[in-house]
């Protein structure tokens, strides 16, 4: 599902952007997007901090940046500064397994057999960044 919203880069872990929402239509617009993910079902992970109303949103190298009038040298200068983003929800599902070994006494230590784990989430997409225009 496509979306652009109007937000506010508040953070940068690696090529994570974490942004915040303030316009109320980008809002209603994040939310219907985040509504269709949660249709897959329980357990699906969403890249939100609810607590908080943060959202990631991930850059790759075809991410296209139109920065104007902006002293910018990395994206490290759009932080705090109005813009638009542009993107995608991408699905990923994958399973693990995961083992662990239990201590009966102190003396015998019993390997349980792998549990598979399934991981299905959501993550976002930034397929083009756009400085706002205040006129």
């Amino acid at each position: 599902m496509f979306f652009k919203i109007k937000c506010r880069i508040i953070s940068i872990y690696k090529n994570k952007l974490i942004i915040s929402i303030d316009h109320h239509e980008s809002q209603i617009k994040i939310n219907n997007v985040l509504e269709y993910c949660k249709k897959k079902g329980d357990n699906i992970k969403l890249p939100i901090n609810n607590k908080i109303n943060e959202y990631k949103i991930h850059t790759n190298n075809n991410t296209k940046f139109n920065i104007n009038k902006i002293n910018y040298h990395n994206i490290n200068d759009l932080i705090g500064i109005e813009l638009f983003i542009t993107g995608f929800t991408k699905y990923y599902y994958f399973s693990s397994n995961e083992s662990y070994k239990c201590n009966i006494d102190n003396d015998l230590e019993i390997e349980i057999l792998p549990k598979k784990i399934i991981v299905r989430g959501y993550t976002f997409v930034a397929t083009k960044i756009i400085t706002c225009h205040h006129t």
